[in-house]
């Protein structure tokens, strides 16, 4: 089963194949990907990397994490699938401390404030 690794702090030179024959060195790499910004086609300064088997993945990790490159510490760990990325408050609303705060302070549908009853709109 072929595990995916993470791989930060690439330099803007690197492409997927020098991604992929820095790989190669540590075990059988299955596909190897510079993420690119998809105006500019220039690198975000991070990768993905597809090892063969767990086995490899471990030591790779372990060989290439800190592993310095034009100038630049790789930092490399295990990918994470898309749900169990971290995020500052982008999804969860309902459960934000504001939302909280406020959820028993719910005003009635149909509600009209006491200063506005009985005032006719100025629209005509």
């Amino acid at each position: 089963m072929p595990s995916k690794l993470f791989v930060g702090n690439l330099p803007d030179e690197m492409d997927d194949a020098t991604l992929y024959e820095l790989f190669s060195a540590h075990g059988t790499v299955q596909k190897a990907e510079v993420v690119v910004d998809r105006d500019t086609r220039q690198s975000r300064g991070f990768g993905f990397v597809e090892m063969a088997n767990e086995d490899q993945v471990q030591s790779t990790i372990q060989a290439m994490d800190g592993y310095e490159t034009h100038g630049r510490a790789l930092k490399v760990n295990e990918a994470r699938p898309k749900g169990q990325r971290l995020s500052n408050f982008r999804g969860d609303i309902d459960n934000s401390p504001f939302i909280r705060r406020f959820a028993d302070r719910r005003v009635p549908t149909g509600y009209v404030e006491p200063e506005r009853r009985g005032k006719k709109s100025r629209r005509g």
